[in-house]
């Protein structure tokens, strides 16, 4: 969980861009409200930073995404706890169904999407798919009927406002990173680079932001350029500090539901 960037952005960034005054700024109900993204209430942004960038205020949006994110995680293992001794493709059904329901149902309620519901459609797919892979190495599949609820999961997606450009850049980006794995020498760069996707995530918006912030005059893409390797530095930072120590907990074994 992001504790780490949570705090920099408290108590390094905000001090250090903010245009109030040190004693303003720590004062401020804001600067210590932020703290409360930790709780998965996210907040926009901080006293007196980043005020005149075109993203008014915001420190690091991407991290709206961490509540449906753990609520995807507690669902998951919800389905896989309760349905234990189900057959495999069956707990798949369920848990693509829970998900399908969620998203249905707000937007039956309120007559539209939101971005919130469409990430835990996005992730009961995606564990669908990790899960038929891991019963293909084992010589097995998915039922009929769990590829069905798949499918339609895929086209409820595409009927939602916006939902063609969204799934056409997931998924150049899946394409993109199973070709690179599939080249000899594209998997082995990739390896050299450790898992840089989670540091990527939660560190590429305060370094683009505040890149705007010091040189609003430069080219986009030399904005690019630079906020790509600087945010690649942080993550692999974070990934040999943080990440990579929290992963030891993790079986060595992938599991696949029963």
């Amino acid at each position: 969980f992001p504790v780490t960037i949570i705090a920099l952005s408290v108590l390094l960034l905000g001090p250090w861009l903010t245009t109030l005054g040190w004693t303003d700024y720590w004062q401020a109900d804001g600067t210590w409200r932020y703290f409360k993204t930790v709780l998965l209430n996210n907040q926009k942004g901080l006293p007196g930073v980043f005020e005149a960038n075109p993203l008014a205020d915001a420190v690091n949006g991407s991290l709206w995404s961490l509540g449906p994110e753990f609520l995807a995680y507690v669902v998951l293992a919800l389905v896989a706890t309760l349905l234990s001794g189900w057959r495999k493709d069956r707990t798949v059904f369920i848990l693509l169904g829970v998900m399908l329901a969620l998203l249905t149902g707000y937007v039956w309620k309120n007559g539209q999407s939101k971005p919130h519901f469409e990430v835990l459609v996005l992730f009961g797919w995606g564990a669908c798919w990790e899960q038929w892979r891991a019963l293909r190495r084992q010589g097995g599949s998915l039922s009929w009927p769990t590829w069905v609820l798949a499918v339609l999961l895929f086209l409820l997606g595409l009927g939602l406002s916006g939902g063609v450009s969204r799934l056409i850049l997931l998924l150049n980006v899946a394409l993109l990173v199973s070709w690179a794995h599939r080249l000899s020498w594209g998997h082995r760069a990739l390896g050299r680079l450790d898992d840089l996707s989670y540091g990527m995530y939660i560190y590429a918006f305060p370094v683009q932001q505040t890149l705007i912030h010091w040189f609003p005059q430069w080219h986009w893409g030399l904005h690019l350029l630079v906020a790509t390797i600087l945010t690649m530095v942080f993550a692999w930072l974070s990934w040999h500090g943080i990440e990579k120590l929290a992963l030891r907990f993790k079986p060595a074994v992938p599991i696949v539901m029963h």
